[in-house]
C-alpha cells in the first residue's frame, strides 16, 4: 500500500468514526431530551405590567444537586476563611453531598482496631445542620491497592470477622443518617473481599 492510499485509508476510518460518534450522540440526545423535560424542566409564568423589566434568579433547585464534601470540612481543628468560604460556596451551590473520601475504611482505620470517626461525624453534622441529604461513599472498596496491609495480612477467617464487624459498625452508628451508601466502591474490575471470601459475604 501507498502514502497515498493509506492516507485515503486513514481519513476514510476518521469520517466513518466521526459519524458514528454523532450517531451516537443524536441517539442520546433523543433518548435523554423527552426525560429532562419531564422530570427537570417545567413552566414559569410571571404577570407583570406591559415594560416591565423582569429578573428571575434561582435560588434553590428543584432536584438533588450535589458534589463531593472534602476531608477539609470535616476537620474540627480547622476554622479558617478558606473553610468558611468552602461552607459558603458549597451550600450556595449544592443541595445534597457525598463523602469524598472520609467514610473509606483505609481513610478511617489505617491501623487495625484505631477508627477515626471525628471527620464523617463532623461532615454529617454539618450535612444535617444545612439539610443537605449525603450519601455515604464508601463502606468497602475492593481494589486490591485500596485495602490495607493489614488486613491482607489477616487470615480469611479473620478477613471476613473484620468485614462483618466493619458492616455493623458502620451501619449501627450511622442508621438513618446517611441518605444512602456505596456499599463495595469500583467492584468491576476489582473485588478483593468476594475474591478471599467468597459471593456469600
Amino acid at each position: 500500500m501507498n502514502f497515498r492510499s493509506l492516507a485515503l485509508t486513514c481519513m476514510m476510518c476518521a469520517v466513518f468514526l466521526i459519524a458514528a460518534f454523532v450517531s451516537a450522540e443524536n441517539s442520546i440526545k433523543n433518548d435523554t431530551d423527552p426525560a429532562i423535560s419531564k422530570h427537570r424542566m417545567g413552566s414559569l409564568q410571571i404577570k407583570t405590567k406591559a415594560g416591565a423589566q423582569v429578573t428571575v434568579s434561582q435560588i434553590k433547585h428543584e432536584f438533588g444537586f450535589g458534589a463531593a464534601i472534602s476531608n477539609f470540612l470535616g476537620r474540627e481543628s480547622d476554622d479558617s476563611a478558606d473553610l468558611a468560604m468552602y461552607k459558603k460556596i458549597f451550600k450556595e451551590n449544592f443541595n445534597s453531598a457525598v463523602t469524598e473520601n472520609a467514610l473509606k475504611w483505609p481513610q478511617m482505620e489505617r491501623e487495625q482496631g484505631k477508627i477515626d470517626y471525628s471527620v464523617v461525624d463532623n461532615i454529617l453534622a454539618w450535612c444535617e445542620e444545612n439539610d443537605i441529604p449525603l450519601r455515604g461513599h464508601n463502606i468497602f472498596w475492593g481494589i486490591s491497592g485500596r485495602v490495607q496491609q493489614w488486613q491482607k495480612d489477616l487470615t480469611d477467617e479473620e478477613l471476613l470477622d473484620v468485614v462483618k464487624n466493619r458492616s455493623k459498625d458502620i451501619g449501627k452508628r450511622y442508621r438513618g443518617r446517611f441518605q444512602e451508601y456505596d456499599l463495595n466502591n469500583e467492584m468491576l474490575h476489582g473485588n478483593y473481599y468476594e475474591d478471599r471470601l467468597g459471593d456469600k459475604i
